[in-house]
Formats: structure tokens, C-alpha cells, sequence
């Protein structure tokens, strides 16, 4: 067995497609941001512009069912003579590949507006497994880490067993190579088992199962899906709940709300457990599933989302005299880490 390397390549493997698929889920959030802003939003404190509707996704495709249990991993020993069988370094890869390219290329996998990008995890996790089984290739993404971003996939025969760093941290895809390789050995190695069942964490009462995050990146410079929305529900908040902030005492230069901007109102919290608790309140009476952690990020999805992503943003600014509101768009999260 081989050392595993200490990272990896982000090159793309030659046969990867480009991203094909369509999510009118975020394009329809990005034409619903463009008509905030054309439209300007609320034009005072007072006037937070209305009840607007949580962001509703279209329906994802439900991948289809999958072994649990492909024929080549179901296997307790090799099936011939591994002495007869010539191991070659990434023997598996180009199978691997092509399994990772019917991923790709399935609708409703990819982002469309960010290249190599996932944007269905489960989808690409089990459209992998289904081409690989189909390939007589034993296929199992290791769970082994809550990221769940190497696969272990192992010959017909059982002699070659090989383990791939395949998702990058930004989401992309990589392909099976040298680099990309964690190890290759012979049999032995057991298959990795099916991915926990994890735990609710932060908001209990979400009609969600629990799920972790296996990759994050930026949203900064955009309103990502949900920061519109959010954003009317703390304007909403502020005014309704006067006695929880001093309004004559702001962060400097921002001290006005400015909609188009997605800029709060930067007033000190005088009761901070108390802001926490009536904006989460909020929140999931709009639908959200959402919680504060840190006393200061907030990380909210919808049930309409199918723990496909949450969002992360900054909501509470600390400065030496005090906590003030504040209202940051963050990260995106694939899957839903709570």
C-alpha cells in the first residue's frame, strides 16, 4: 500500500464533459435578486417591502435505486489466481473515469453556472456507483470522513483495489490519476460501508434528517439563494422588536438600510440571546430550517431544498463596546451540514 499523498491534483481528467445540466432553481433565484434590485426594495426601515415567498426549488430527480452491494463487492475472496493477474498503476482509473463522466453528464448533477462544479451529491455519488456496477467494478464512496470524498473501487476478480480522492474542496470533480490516487493495493481492504445516519445538530426541529457537509465555497459578491429573503425577515425583525436595539448607536457609516445592497441597519443589540432567539423564530415560521452558532453565523435551508445545500451568513458584528447587527453574506454549503 502507498503512502497516501498529503493533497491532490485539481486537474481535470481529458474526458470530462462540460457541464451539461440545467438547475432552474438558481437561475430562478438569481432573475428573483436582479428584480429586488431593479425593483429597489424596501425604501425606509419602516418599509420592509412586504411578505416575500421563500425561494421554492424544483424538484430534484430521485436518483435511481442502486445495489447496496454490487456483485464485485460482494466477493470474500479473489475469484482467480492473483499471481496470474499483472497489476498496472491506476489499473482501475479509466473505468473510473468514465463512471465519473455518466455522473457528470447526468442532468441535475452540475451546476450549470459554475464549471465542474456538483451540485447533486447524492446524484453524482450514486449515478458513479450505478456505471461502475454496470462495468463489472466493485464502486463504494468512503464515509470513513463525514466528506465522503474518496472512492474505493476493486476489479471483478478481486486482485486490484484501488482508492481515489475524487471530490475537491471547492466542489469540483477529479479525475482518476496518479495524482488524484490515494492508494492501490491487493485484496484485502474491506469495503467501505454505507454512509451514517447522522444526527440532527442546531435546529431540532427541523422536518430534515441530519446530514454533513462535504464541500463549501464563497457567495461573497452575490446574494446566493436565500440572502434576499433572510434579508426582508431581519428588516422585519428590527422594526418590530424595537427594545432589542439602540438605533443611536451604530457601527460607524452604517447606520442606514440600504435594500439593493442587501445592507443592514447596523444598530447595537442590547438583549443578544434575545435577537438570537426571535430571529431563528422567524425563520422557521418562513419555512427555514435555521440556527445561530457562535452567537454570530447563521446557517439556514429550506425542507423544499432536500438537504441539497445550506447557507451561511454573518449576522452579528462584535466590537469592543458591543454586539451589533449585521447581515453578511457567506458560504454555500453541498450537503446541508446540519
Amino acid at each position: 500500500m502507498t503512502e497516501r499523498p498529503s493533497s491532490c491534483s485539481s486537474s481535470s481528467f481529458s474526458s470530462l464533459p462540460a457541464c451539461r445540466s440545467s438547475r432552474l432553481i438558481l437561475a430562478a433565484s438569481w432573475v428573483a435578486v436582479s428584480a429586488l434590485a431593479g425593483c429597489g426594495g424596501p425604501s425606509s426601515p419602516a418599509d420592509p417591502g412586504g411578505v416575500t415567498p421563500i425561494p421554492t426549488p424544483v424538484p430534484t430527480p430521485t436518483p435511481a435505486p442502486t445495489p447496496s452491494q454490487p456483485a464485485a463487492c460482494q466477493i470474500t475472496a479473489p475469484t482467480v489466481n492473483c499471481d496470474t493477474h499483472e497489476a498496472k498503476p491506476q489499473e482501475l482509473a479509466p473505468v473510473l473515469n468514465a463512471a465519473l463522466d455518466a455522473a457528470v453528464a447526468t442532468p441535475g448533477v452540475m451546476y450549470t453556472e459554475f464549471p465542474n462544479r456538483i451540485y447533486n451529491l447524492d446524484l453524482f455519488r450514486s449515478r458513479s456507483i450505478e456505471r461502475l456496477t454496470a462495468g463489472s467494478v466493485c464502486g463504494a464512496w468512503d464515509h470513513s470522513n463525514d466528506a465522503g470524498d474518496e472512492i474505493y473501487v476493486r476489479s471483478a476478480d478481486g486482485c486490484v483495489v484501488e482508492q481515489y480522492d475524487i471530490i475537491a474542496g471547492d466542489g469540483g470533480v477529479r479525475g482518476a490519476s496518479k495524482t488524484s490516487m490515494a492508494w492501490q493495493t491487493g485484496w484485502g481492504p474491506p469495503v467501505p460501508g454505507p454512509r451514517a445516519q447522522y444526527s440532527k445538530q442546531g435546529d431540532l426541529s427541523c422536518p430534515l434528517p441530519g446530514e454533513r457537509t462535504t464541500f463549501c465555497f464563497s457567495l461573497r459578491g452575490g446574494p446566493g439563494l436565500y440572502g434576499s429573503d433572510i434579508y426582508r425577515i431581519l428588516v422585519e425583525l428590527m422594526n418590530e422588536n424595537p427594545a432589542l436595539f439602540d438605533k443611536n448607536d451604530v457601527v460607524p457609516g452604517k447606520g442606514d438600510f440600504i435594500p439593493e445592497q442587501l445592507r443592514i441597519a447596523a444598530w447595537r443589540i442590547l438583549d443578544l440571546n434575545a435577537y438570537i432567539a426571535a430571529f431563528e423564530k422567524k425563520l422557521r415560521a418562513r419555512g427555514y430550517c435555521a440556527f445561530i452558532e457562535g452567537g454570530d453565523i447563521l446557517r439556514a435551508k429550506t425542507a423544499l431544498g432536500n438537504n441539497i445545500l445550506h447557507e451561511e451568513f454573518d449576522v452579528v458584528q462584535s466590537r469592543t463596546n458591543g454586539e451589533y447587527v449585521s447581515f453578511t453574506i457567506k458560504d454555500r454549503c453541498h450537503k446541508a451540514g446540519f
